[in-house]
C-alpha cells in the first residue's frame, strides 16, 4: 500500500462526505472523480458511503432512539414518525431490486450522470420558483400522505446524477414541507435507505473484501465520516435561511462541465 494510494483513499473519502448528503449526487461524483484517478474498486466505495451514513446514525441517534416505541425517550409522536420513516422506505425498497440491474446497465455511464445533473439542476429552480405553500412546520406533524409522498420521491435517486438527498429535499418541498422539515425526512429516511444498500453491496462484493485493502478502506471510511458529520451540521443550520438555487446552478454548471469533457476524451 503506497502513499498515493491511501491519498486516494483519502481523497475520495472527502468527496463521499462533501456530496453525500448535499442535493449534488455522491454517485455521479464518485464515479467520476474514480475514472480520473483510475480507481476502480466497488467494496472500497460501498465502505465509505458507510462511513457518511455512520455521521447521520450517530448526529440523529437521539431522535432515532425516540422512535423506538418503550424507550424512555420514547413518545407517541416520536414513534409514529419511526413507522412514517419505515413506510417511505418501503417504494425504494420495492422498486430498486426491481430496476437495478437495468439502470446498473444503461445508466451508470458518464453521460447519463451529466443530463442527470443538468434536469436536477433545472428541478430544483423551477421547485424554488414555484414556492410551494408550507403547510408542515413540524416534523411530528407530518400527514401520512406526505411520508409516502417522499419516499417515492427518494426513488427518483435510484438513477446516477440525481441524488438522493435532492430529489427527497425537493420533492418534499413540492408537496408543502417546510425547508427544515423537508430536510430532517430526508436524513431520517437515508439511514435505513442506505444501511439496506450497504448491506446488499457489501454481500455482493464480499469476495472482494482482502486484508490488503484493510487500510485503504479504513483511511476511506474515516475520512467520509469526519467530513459528512461537519456537512450535516452545517447544512442543517444553512437550509433555515437559505434556498437550493446554489446547488442548482452548480449541478447545471457541473454537468455542462462534464459534458465538454466527454466531448473533448478528458474521460
Amino acid at each position: 500500500m503506497t502513499l498515493i494510494e491511501l491519498a486516494k483513499a483519502a481523497f475520495l473519502g472527502i468527496v463521499e462526505g462533501l456530496t453525500e448528503f448535499l442535493p449534488i449526487s455522491s454517485t455521479g461524483h464518485l464515479l467520476v472523480v474514480e475514472r480520473l484517478l483510475g480507481f476502480d474498486s466497488e467494496v472500497f466505495t460501498v465502505a465509505i458511503q458507510i462511513g457518511a451514513l455512520t455521521a447521520v446514525w450517530w448526529l440523529f441517534r437521539r431522535r432515532f432512539l425516540a422512535m423506538i416505541p418503550g424507550t424512555r425517550a420514547s413518545s407517541p409522536s416520536a414513534a409514529r414518525l419511526g413507522w412514517q420513516v419505515v413506510a417511505a422506505f418501503l417504494p425504494v425498497l420495492l422498486i430498486g431490486p426491481l430496476g437495478h440491474h437495468w439502470i446498473k446497465e444503461h445508466l451508470f455511464s458518464a453521460h447519463a450522470i451529466a443530463w442527470a445533473s443538468i434536469g436536477g439542476g433545472i428541478a430544483i429552480l423551477l421547485i424554488e420558483g414555484l414556492k410551494p405553500a408550507v403547510r408542515v412546520n413540524d416534523i411530528e406533524r407530518l400527514p401520512w400522505r406526505l411520508a409516502w409522498a417522499v419516499g417515492f420521491g427518494q426513488c427518483l435517486a435510484l438513477c446516477p446524477g440525481v441524488s438522493r438527498s435532492g430529489a427527497t429535499i425537493m420533492t418534499g418541498l413540492a408537496v408543502g414541507l417546510s425547508r427544515g422539515v423537508a430536510t430532517e425526512f430526508t436524513f431520517l429516511l437515508s439511514a435505513p435507505t442506505m444501511t439496506a444498500a450497504a448491506v446488499y453491496e457489501l454481500w455482493k462484493y464480499r469476495h472482494d473484501l482482502a486484508p490488503s485493502l484493510a487500510l485503504q478502506i479504513g483511511v476511506g471510511l474515516v475520512v467520509s465520516f469526519v467530513v459528512a458529520y461537519a456537512v450535516v451540521k452545517w447544512f442543517i443550520r444553512y437550509v433555515q435561511g437559505h434556498t437550493f438555487e446554489p446547488f442548482a446552478w452548480y449541478r447545471i454548471v457541473a454537468g455542462a462541465i462534464l459534458l465538454g469533457m466527454l466531448a473533448n476524451g478528458y474521460l
